[in-house]
């Protein structure tokens, strides 16, 4: 932020934004009393120069928090373009690489995971069936030790 401009009047610290563009409490105090009165003009700055906000808001002189949404419609500036080299006069000719197939590569399989997924309904369901299938062995279990004891008799 600048009053008067920047080179001859005040020029307030430099204040980065945050990642969403946003900024908060950026101190313009000048120590002049005569600047009261006069607009700030906000600036956005990078190392290749300066643009212009289209809002100002007038210095009152006293210490305040204020609100200011800020406008910047100017490209921000980017570095000068780089010369290119001059043109050789004669360019040597370099021969053509030959080019040698390459073979395509064999896609490897993503590997799956055994577990099931967590959240999976069918989760619920594994113990009742575990446990009817122990119940089914116990069962068969019985049965084939009174039978056998059956036909000792």
């Amino acid at each position: 932020a600048c009053i008067d401009g920047c080179d001859t009047g005040f020029e307030s610290a430099p204040y980065g934004l945050h990642l969403d563009g946003t900024f908060a409490q950026l101190e313009v105090d000048p120590d002049d009393e005569t600047l009261v009165g006069r607009p700030i003009i906000f600036y956005l700055v990078n190392e290749f120069g300066r643009i212009r906000a289209v809002e100002t808001r007038l210095y009152v002189g006293v210490f305040d928090f204020y609100a200011q949404d800020l406008t910047f419609v100017d490209p921000m500036p980017v570095p000068p373009p780089t010369p290119a080299p001059p043109p050789t006069l004669a360019p040597t000719p370099t021969p053509a690489p030959t080019l040698t197939p390459m073979p395509n590569p064999t896609p490897t399989p993503t590997p799956r995971a055994s577990l099931p997924i967590a959240g999976d309904p069918a989760l619920a369901r594994l113990p009742k069936i575990a446990l009817m299938a122990g119940a089914a062995a116990v069962v068969l279990g019985l049965g084939l030790l009174f039978s056998s004891r059956r036909t000792e008799i």
